[in-house]
């Protein structure tokens, strides 16, 4: 008869192949694998691919510890990873084990009628010394049917753009043939439309159901290109009145809640639509979102809950791009090449936003010597316009033309050309952009508290740690969030690279 193999008294070396450690002590190797950590970096990756035939499972386990069944099943080979399911009607007892190995022959020298019913263990601390008989079976995996992944939303492609633009001669009409490439069609927009009205429909059955959805972004101030994201705004609203039920679902929701509990309580209602998919909360970020697919169109979604300084700002680039008839095809032509020389677009790295490319332009427009665009404190100044506050910064709710602009008789390339020389020429770790005046401001002159008072009476704690963060290679005020640099993540490598480029 054969003997099962004996465990040596010092516990092997062992690897985790999926965290990349390697473990000596038996404190370790329990407390690793039976971490929230490790259970976590587990189901990041594809197991079937990772263990189909190098794995096998353990059960009837008694009273077994970690260590034990790692030293047992070590003798065989190396063992690389474990993963715990732990006794629910026993605590602190194993339920089962799936030990993976580094290589198939050892499963089937583990699985082989020769060895299959002889597994035993030694109990630790038994005297006379006991085995426990211990089942150990292949580990399978059950084919489950997938949900079928979202389409690729279909961009702007550069090889078409380029094609078609070689068929044209003059520059200004590959200007305009550009706009009309990178504009999204009436489909994609009656899609955006669709996916706002079921996120509608979804929460006026809920608890919120006094809910707003505002899109706004690229999709809605007319810059955007086939495929960008839809942003949405989420005003929750107050939660309907507490049910006199205590059993009722509704006394869970808080009367006031964090954004962080918006998000949350959002995803647990969206999960509900069919439609959307690869839900993903981003809780730690600025601004708490949450991200989703919509799964017929493949079109990505960013869900925010903050306040609606989004729409408002939505609503004053598109007056922009209303104004005059050149200030859209300008805007799109420096998106899109900031979008092909990596320069701009979603933020982050060395990408600047597309909004604080945008309010680049408006700068532009504005301190022309015939400006094409209104400064943002004269739309403010029009009589009679109702002002919306948002944390107590100045919105307008309405945009009105306050006065007529003098003529400029710049084409639209030439107006390109001169975005291009102007700010190809401009210290950015010396100025200020400022929108609301449409001044470009010396930073020493900003950071001069008589000079601060005289522009922004109304701000007294625009410098200072609260304040508008000038200290950073670039310096692009909000027009209205007026203590917010919108370029203050944007590295200094990331400036070179953008003057560089212009």
């Amino acid at each position: 008869m054969n003997n099962p193999p004996t465990t040596t008294a010092t516990t092997p070396l062992l690897r985790c192949d999926i965290c990349r450690l390697t473990l000596s002590d038996s404190n370790t190797l329990e407390s690793h694998f039976m971490g929230k950590k490790h259970q976590k970096a587990v189901r990041s990756v594809d197991l079937r691919a990772q263990q189909e035939g190098k794995a096998v499972y353990l059960t009837r386990l008694g009273a077994l510890k970690l260590p034990e069944v790692h030293s047992y099943m070590s003798t065989f080979g190396t063992v690389v990873n474990m993963q715990v399911g732990e006794h629910k009607d026993i605590p602190g007892r194993l339920h089962h084990i799936i030990v993976e190995f580094e290589n198939e022959e050892v499963v089937s020298v583990i699985l082989s009628k020769d060895m299959r019913e002889k597994h035993k263990v030694e109990v630790p601390g038994s005297d006379p010394r006991r085995f426990q008989a211990i089942k150990i079976f292949e580990r399978k995996f059950k084919e489950r049917a997938r949900s079928p992944s979202p389409p690729v939303c279909s961009g702007v492609s550069h090889d078409q753009v380029r094609l078609r633009l070689a068929l044209l001669g003059d520059c200004e009409e590959q200007l305009e043939e550009l706009v009309n490439l990178t504009h999204i069609n009436k489909e994609e927009v009656q899609q955006r439309v669709d996916i706002c009205k079921n996120i509608q429909k979804t929460f006026s059955r809920s608890q919120f159901s006094r809910c707003i959805v505002y899109p706004f972004g690229s999709s809605i101030n007319g810059l955007g290109f086939p495929g960008c994201d839809l942003d949405i705004y989420l005003e929750l609203g107050p939660p309907k009145e507490i049910s006199s039920n205590p059993s009722s679902l509704l006394n869970n929701i808080p009367v006031s809640m964090t954004e962080q509990q918006k998000v949350r309580a959002a995803m647990k209602l969206l999960k509900e639509i069919p439609q959307c998919a690869r839900l993903n909360p981003i809780l730690a970020a600025r601004v708490p979102i949450l991200k989703f697919v919509h799964r017929p169109s493949g079109i990505h979604c960013d869900v925010s809950f903050k306040n609606r300084s989004g729409v408002r700002n939505t609503e004053f680039i598109r007056f922009c791009t209303e104004t005059d008839s050149r200030v859209r095809p300008l805007m799109v032509a420096v998106r899109y090449l900031a979008r092909h020389y990596g320069l701009a677009g979603g933020g982050g790295g060395l990408k600047m936003s597309n909004y604080a490319l945008t309010m680049m332009v408006i700068v532009y427009l504005q301190q022309l010597e015939q400006p094409l665009l209104f400064t943002v404190l004269e739309l403010q100044a029009v009589a009679g316009l109702e002002d919306d506050l948002i944390n107590n910064w100045k919105f307008c709710q309405d945009f009105t033309r306050p006065r007529s602009l003098p003529a400029n008789q710049s084409t639209t390339l030439q107006l390109l050309a001169g975005f291009l020389k102007f700010y190809s020429q401009l210290d950015f770790t010396t100025v200020v952009l400022c929108p609301l005046l449409g001044k470009v401001i010396p930073r020493t002159v900003f950071l001069s508290t008589t000079s601060t008072q005289d522009m922004f009476p109304s701000i007294p704690s625009l410098l200072g740690p609260t304040g508008l963060q000038t200290d950073k290679p670039m310096c692009l005020q909000d027009p209205f969030e007026l203590t917010h640099n919108v370029c203050r993540n944007l590295p200094e490598k990331a400036v070179m690279n953008l003057v560089n480029h212009l």
